[in-house]
């Protein structure tokens, strides 16, 4: 089993870093891992390897941690033929020890280049609410909140693009500091039904949980704008689909302008910072500080029109979707217009059934009330037919016993005396 644990910084992938060595995967010995530090008292769980070649990738795109405007998720395969066999290398020697994982914030951006060479990555994905992780890298790093929300969510939106495909177990900061005996359970649970060779144990492993390493989590929890909320709330819902959509559908050109904007300006700041340092640590000649300040101010106004140029590539790039937007769009109204037309008919066909369906019902009324009329009628018929054979009857009746009867024969025996005479 592979497993890969991403989250922005400070979101408490270490915690859950150390919840899966307590479990029994393998990470690495202790001398592969970076050493624990005021900020992560109870260790990172990073290979030095690991964070060494993502800053590598980093690098090679013109990127930090911190700095990663320039940063797309397109994979180059320059680069990634220049870091596949040490890749490969770190693989191998994971492979040997069993089931393994590897953490790294960065891997929010660079996973792919890892998981080429992995077969079935599963990610294990930690997630915190923003406005915790941009207190805790102000207090750790001295990054201003626009900056560290912007990190946030360019991290975020990366991270659910290269995590779309994958097996992902979600696992939220608040909820396994709040409830850990059910989030350690649940992620033991999903461990095991990933590995067969081996047992893991859930319960007993919320000791490595302890409430005082979080920090503010009594800040106002409302979100610092509409982009983060949506993520936030979709990652506690654990809307997979809909997260995986909504990141691909996520313009990111204006959370990488703005990035660039701060980072040309923390360029010069520090190029200001060294500048005032060289001048306070040499005693120069107003010469050399004309000719420092000079290549500061090159530098500077470079960095000003690398960000310029950027901003209207980018500009000119945006300006070119919303010309091909508004052409959508106007395809769009007009397919709008037609369907308002055709609903329009339907409205006007649907008050024609109406009327065909109130005449078709006035007619069903007629025609019963005939049918009514007419088997009244024939009900009529039959009835005086019965009278007239009943009545037709009773004189053949009559006839009958008048035969039978005295009367017949005299009437008989005169008749027949009538008719002999008049012979």
């Amino acid at each position: 089993m592979n497993v890969f644990v991403i989250g922005m910084h400070r979101s408490g992938t270490s915690l859950v870093a150390s919840i899966l060595d307590a479990l029994g995967l393998y990470c690495g010995e202790e001398d592969d891992l970076l050493p624990p530090a005021s900020d992560n008292v109870r260790g990172f769980w990073e290979r030095k390897d690991v964070k060494q070649l993502n800053d590598s990738i980093l690098q090679k795109r013109g990127c930090t941690w911190m700095e990663v405007s320039k940063y797309d998720d397109l994979v180059s395969k320059v680069i990634y033929e220049e870091v596949a066999p040490e890749i490969l290398s770190i693989k191998k020697d994971l492979d040997l020890r069993g089931p393994w994982f590897i953490k790294d914030p960065r891997f929010c951006l660079t996973l792919p280049y890892w998981i080429q060479n992995v077969e079935k990555p599963t990610v294990i994905y930690v997630y915190r609410h923003p406005k915790e992780v941009i207190q805790s890298l102000s207090k750790r790093n001295s990054i201003d909140e626009i900056h560290s929300l912007l990190l946030w969510q360019k991290y975020s939106v990366f991270a659910l693009r290269n995590i779309s495909k994958l097996d992902v177990f979600f696992i939220g900061y608040e909820d396994l500091i709040n409830d850990k005996e059910r989030w350690v359970s649940e992620l033991a649970s999903f461990i095991n039904s990933r590995v067969t060779e081996i047992s893991f144990s859930g319960p007993g492993l919320s000791y490595l949980i302890d409430h005082n390493l979080r920090h503010f989590h009594e800040l106002d929890r409302r979100f610092p704008d509409k982009l983060s909320k949506k993520i936030h709330e979709g990652l506690l819902a654990n809307n997979r689909e809909s997260l995986y959509d909504f990141s691909e559908s996520t313009c990111i050109d204006s959370i990488n302008d703005r990035l660039a904007l701060i980072e040309a300006e923390l360029k010069v700041k520090k190029m200001n910072t060294s500048l005032e340092e060289m001048i306070y640590n040499n005693k120069m000649s107003d010469e050399e500080k004309i000719t420092v300040e000079k290549r500061s101010m090159d530098l500077f106004f470079s960095e000003i029109d690398e960000v310029t140029s950027q901003f209207f590539s980018t500009q000119h790039a945006t300006y070119g979707k919303v010309i091909k937007l508004q052409e959508s769009n106007k395809e769009l109204i007009d397919e709008v217009e037609k369907g308002l037309a055709i609903k329009r008919e339907l409205i006007s066909l649907q008050g024609d059934i109406e009327i065909y369906k109130a005449n078709e019902e006035k007619l069903y009324r007629q025609l019963n009330m005939a049918k009514d009329v007419i088997r009244q009628e024939d009900n009529r018929r039959r009835i005086k037919a019965l009278e007239a054979k009943n009545e037709i009857a009773r004189i053949i009746t009559d006839i009958d016993l008048f035969k039978k009867s005295w009367r017949w024969r005299i009437w008989n025996c005169f008749y027949l005396g009538i008719s002999s005479s008049k012979e």
